[in-house]
C-alpha cells in the first residue's frame, strides 16, 4: 500500500502497530496537557475558569474532527499518515508556544476579559490539532475502529494517572507540560515511521529531540531555583519573589518574604492565604502576637482546655501552634496537602519550630474525613479554620466543586470522633447582609444532630462572630449552663459576640435554621439556598437557589460569596455559550457537504452518536463527583475512577473488534441493553455500598470504587466502535461528522453534568446518563435493521 497516492481508499487503508502506539501517546500527551492546564489556569485565573480547559478540550476535538470533515481534499486516504504526522508536531509546538505566552502576558484585574479570550484562542489550537489527528485515526481504519479506540482509551487511562504521578515527582507544571509536547512529538515520529515524505519524518525527529532538551533545560532552572518559565502575572496582579515554589496535582503553594521577619506568607494558587509564624520554643515569643491566640478560632481551646484536639487543615501551622501556646497537651494536625506537609518538615522546619516534634503533637498527610473515619481516636476538639482554598484541582475540578468536609454525612463522622461532650469548632467568614457561609454550617450540623436522634440541635450549639470570622461551637451533648456561662465570659474577655445560643439568638435565621422551620417567613425571603449540603449534593459553597441560576443575580446581595457567584455565573454563561457552538459545530458543516454527501436516513446515526457522548460524560462526572467525596479527594477520584473506567472502556473496545462485521448488526442492541442493565444495577447498589465502607481503608476503598467501574467501563466502551461499524455501512463520508456530533454533546454535556448536580444531586446526573444510553439503544435498533437491509 502506498500512502501518498490520492486514489487510496478509506477501506484500503490499514494502521500499523507504530500507528497505534502514536494514538496512544497523542491520546495520552492530549489528556495530559488539559488536566495541567486547569493548574495553570487556577493560578493565573480564577478558579473556575480552571473549568474552560476542560470544555476547551473537548471543543477543540470536535473542531478537529469538523476539519477534517469539510475538507476531504486536505484530508484524503492517502495523505492519512503524513496529515497524522504533522499534526502530531503541531500539537506538542502549539502546547509549548500556547503556555509560554499565556504566563508572558502581563494584565491588570480590569484586562482579564482580554486575558482570557486571548488564552482560549490560544489553547484552541493544540486541542484541534489533537481532534484532526484523533479523528483520523477513528474514522479512516473502520476495520480496525475497535482496537485503535483501545488504545485511543488506553492513553488517555495512562494519561490520567501519569499526569498525577510526574506533577507530584517533578513539583513544577511547566516542566510538566514540556515533557508532555515530548510524549506528543514522538506520538509524530511514530506516525512518520510509514509512507511519509522523508522530510517529514526528519522534522518529527528534530522537534522530539529540541523539546526534550528544553524540558529538560526548564527543569534544570526550576530545580536551581532560577525558573526559566514561570507565572509572572497572577489574576491581573504581579507576583512577588518567592522562597520556594512547589506545584502538585491540585494545587501550586508559594512562600514569600524575608527569613527574618515574624511571619511569612504561605499561598496556595494565588489567593488562599495562610502564616508560617517564627517560633523558636520559647512561648513568650509570641505572647504579644494577638494574631495567633488572640483571635477567634483559638478561643475554643479555653472553652474546652487539656484535651486531645484534632485540627483539620493545618496550613502554615498557626492552629498547630496557638494550641501548643494555650497549654493542649495532644495534637494532630491533618493536613492533605503533601506540599504543606513538606515544607513544615524540611524547608521551613526550623523556621516554624518543628510543631510536629513538639511533645503530643502529631503532623499527618491525609484528607481529614477519611482519616477521622478510619481512626479509633476521639478528641475534645475537633476543629477547622477557613478550610478552602479556591483551587481548582488536577481532576479539572469545578470548585462549584464538591467539598467532602461539609457535608451532613461527614459531620455524622465527627461527631463520632468526638468524646462526650466534646465539641466541632468550624469558621467561616461573617460577612454582609446574609452571612450564608455560617447560616449552612448551622444547617449542616442541626441535620447531623436530627440523624444522631437529637430532637433539639438548637441546644447543642452556639455562634460566635467577631470581625468578618463566624464560628460555630457544636457538641455530641447539650451545652450546659456552666459551658454558656464560660463562653459569654470568654466573649466579653475575648472581644467577640455570641450570635446564637440555647439561651436566644440575635439572628432570626439562626433559630429558623436550627429548628428545622422550613415554613418560616424569614427563611423563604432570604435570596439564599440553606439546605445542608450532603454527600449527594455536597456543594457547600453554592447558595444560590434555583431560581436565580439562569439569571444575572445582583453580586451586592452577596458581598461575601461574590467570587463563588461569578462562579455560577460562568457556568451558566459557559452552557449557552456552548450550546451556540454545539449547534453551530453539528449542523454548519453538515449544510456546507450536504452536495457531497448524502444525509438520507441518518438521523438515527446522529442521535446515537449525540446520546452516547451525551451519556458518557454524565455518568463520567457524576462517578468522579461521587468518588471524590469516598476516596476523599478529587485527585485520587481521577486516579481511580477514571484510569478504571477508561481500562475498562478500552477492553470493551478491543472485543467489539472481534465480533464479525455479519454479526455486529445483530449483537449491537444487545449490548447496549446489557450495558443499561449493568448501569441501573450498580446505581441502585453503589449509595449502600459506599456508606457501608465508610470506615474502610484507602485501599479497601479504591478496591469497592475498581470493581464498581470495570464492569460499567467494558460495556460503555463497546457503544462507539459499533456505531462507527454500523454507520460505515454506507455512510463512511458522514463518519467524522458522526466523531464530531459526539464530541460536541460531550462539551456540552460536562456543563450540563455540574448543572444537573448542583440543582437536584449526583444521583439525578447518573440516572439522566443512564437514560441518555436507553435513547442510544432506540436509535442503534434501528441503525442495525438499515444495516440489514
Amino acid at each position: 500500500m502506498n500512502e501518498t497516492e490520492e486514489s487510496v481508499g478509506t477501506g484500503a487503508l490499514t494502521l500499523d502497530r507504530s500507528g497505534m502506539l502514536g494514538v496512544l501517546l497523542v491520546s495520552l500527551g492530549t489528556l495530559m496537557m488539559e488536566i495541567l492546564l486547569t493548574r495553570v489556569f487556577s493560578v493565573t485565573m480564577w478558579y473556575h475558569f480552571a473549568f474552560v480547559a476542560v470544555s476547551l478540550a473537548m471543543l477543540g476535538l470536535s473542531a478537529g474532527a469538523m476539519a477534517v470533515y469539510l475538507m476531504p481534499k486536505a484530508f484524503s486516504p492517502g495523505r492519512t499518515r503524513s496529515a497524522m504526522a504533522l499534526f502530531s508536531l503541531v500539537l506538542a509546538i502549539a502546547v509549548a508556544a500556547s503556555t509560554w505566552i499565556h504566563v508572558s502576558l502581563q494584565f491588570s484585574a480590569n484586562q482579564m476579559a482580554t486575558f482570557r479570550a486571548i488564552t482560549l484562542v490560544l489553547m484552541l489550537i493544540p486541542f484541534t490539532a489533537s481532534g484532526i489527528v484523533i479523528c483520523l485515526a477513528l474514522t479512516r481504519f473502520p476495520n480496525q475502529v475497535g482496537r485503535i479506540y483501545a488504545f485511543d482509551l488506553a492513553g488517555a487511562a495512562v494519561g490520567c494517572v501519569g499526569v498525577v504521578v510526574l506533577l507530584d515527582a517533578i513539583g513544577d507544571v511547566f516542566t510538566s507540560l514540556f515533557m508532555v509536547c515530548v510524549l506528543c512529538a514522538l506520538g509524530g515520529v511514530l506516525f512518520a515511521h510509514g509512507p511519509v515524505p522523508s522530510w517529514l519524518r526528519s522534522c518529527a525527529w528534530s522537534v522530539a529531540l529540541a523539546l526534550l532538551v528544553l524540558a529538560c533545560l526548564i527543569g534544570f532552572r526550576f530545580a536551581q531555583g532560577k525558573p526559566l518559565i514561570a507565572v509572572a502575572w497572577a489574576k491581573g496582579a504581579a507576583e512577588a519573589p518567592a522562597l520556594l515554589e512547589r506545584w502538585n496535582s491540585y494545587s501550586r503553594i508559594r512562600v514569600t518574604g524575608r527569613t527574618g521577619s515574624r511571619a511569612l506568607g504561605l499561598k496556595i494558587d494565588a489567593t488562599a492565604g495562610t502564616r508560617l509564624w517564627r517560633f523558636d520554643g520559647d512561648r513568650q515569643s509570641l505572647a504579644d502576637e494577638p494574631r495567633v491566640t488572640g483571635d477567634l478560632p483559638p478561643f475554643v481551646h479555653a472553652f474546652r482546655p487539656g484535651g486531645s484536639v484534632a485540627i483539620i487543615g493545618v496550613g502554615g501551622g498557626q492552629d498547630m501552634l496557638a494550641a501548643h501556646l494555650m497549654g493542649q497537651p495532644r495534637v494532630t494536625g491533618i493536613e492533605m496537602n503533601g506540599a504543606i506537609t513538606s515544607a513544615l518538615r524540611h524547608e521551613f522546619g526550623e523556621y516554624t519550630g518543628r510543631l510536629d516534634q513538639l511533645a503530643g503533637f502529631e503532623l499527618v498527610n491525609d484528607e481529614a474525613r477519611s482519616y477521622l473515619s478510619r481512626s479509633d481516636e476521639h478528641y475534645d476538639i475537633i476543629m477547622a479554620t477557613l478550610i478552602d482554598t479556591w483551587a481548582a484541582t488536577a481532576a479539572g475540578a469545578f470548585v462549584l466543586s464538591e467539598n467532602s468536609l461539609y457535608t451532613v454525612d461527614a459531620w455524622e463522622t465527627f461527631f463520632d470522633r468526638l468524646t462526650p461532650g466534646g465539641v466541632l469548632s468550624f469558621t467561616r467568614w461573617y460577612r454582609g447582609r446574609y452571612p450564608g457561609e455560617t447560616y449552612r454550617l448551622v444547617a449542616i450540623a442541626a441535620e447531623a444532630l436530627r440523624r444522631r436522634g437529637v430532637t433539639h440541635p438548637a441546644s447543642h450549639m452556639a455562634v460566635l462572630k467577631r470581625g468578618i470570622h463566624g464560628n460555630l461551637i457544636a457538641s455530641n451533648l447539650p451545652l450546659s449552663d456552666a459551658d454558656l456561662d464560660l463562653l459569654e465570659r470568654l466573649g466579653r474577655e475575648r472581644d467577640f459576640e455570641v450570635r446564637f445560643s440555647p439561651r436566644g439568638t440575635k439572628d432570626p435565621v439562626f433559630s429558623a435554621i436550627a429548628s428545622n422551620d422550613l415554613d418560616s417567613k424569614v427563611l423563604s425571603e432570604l435570596p439564599l439556598d440553606l439546605s445542608p449540603s450532603t454527600d449527594d449534593r455536597p456543594f457547600f459553597f453554592n447558595m444560590m437557589p434555583l431560581r436565580l441560576l439562569g439569571g444575572r443575580a445582583d453580586s451586592s446581595m452577596y458581598p461575601a460569596d461574590r467570587a463563588n457567584l461569578e462562579a455560577v455565573s460562568v457556568l451558566v454563561r459557559l452552557a449557552e455559550v456552548i450550546g451556540g457552538l454545539v449547534m453551530l459545530v453539528v449542523f454548519v458543516p453538515l449544510a456546507f457537504s450536504l452536495r457531497r454527501v448524502r444525509f438520507a436516513g441518518s438521523w438515527p446515526h446522529m442521535v446515537f452518536f449525540a446520546a452516547i457522548g451525551t451519556a458518557f460524560m454524565l455518568v463520567e462526572v457524576s462517578q468522579l463527583q461521587r468518588l471524590a467525596i469516598f476516596l476523599g479527594h478529587p485527585t485520587y477520584s481521577l486516579s481511580v475512577v477514571l484510569f478504571s473506567l477508561l481500562v475498562a472502556s478500552a477492553a470493551g473496545s478491543l472485543t467489539t473488534s472481534r465480533i464479525a462485521d455479519s454479526a455486529i448488526a445483530r449483537l449491537a442492541p444487545l449490548l447496549l441493553l446489557a450495558m443499561i442493565g449493568v448501569l441501573c444495577a450498580i446505581g441502585l447498589v453503589m449509595p449502600s455500598l459506599l456508606h457501608l465502607m465508610r470506615s474502610a481503608t484507602m485501599p479497601g476503598r479504591i478496591a469497592v470504587s475498581v470493581a464498581m467501574m470495570l464492569p460499567m467501563g467494558f460495556f460503555m466502551g463497546m457503544a462507539f466502535p459499533a456505531g462507527i461499524r454500523l454507520a460505515g455501512s454506507g455512510r463512511s463520508a458522514l463518519t467524522p461528522w458522526f466523531w464530531g456530533v459526539n464530541g460536541a454533546m460531550s462539551v456540552l454535556a460536562s456543563v450540563v453534568a455540574v448543572a444537573i448536580a448542583l440543582a437536584v444531586g449526583i444521583s439525578a446526573t447518573y440516572w439522566t446518563g443512564v437514560a441518555g444510553y436507553a435513547v442510544a439503544v432506540v436509535s442503534v435498533w434501528s441503525m442495525s435493521k438499515t444495516a440489514t437491509a
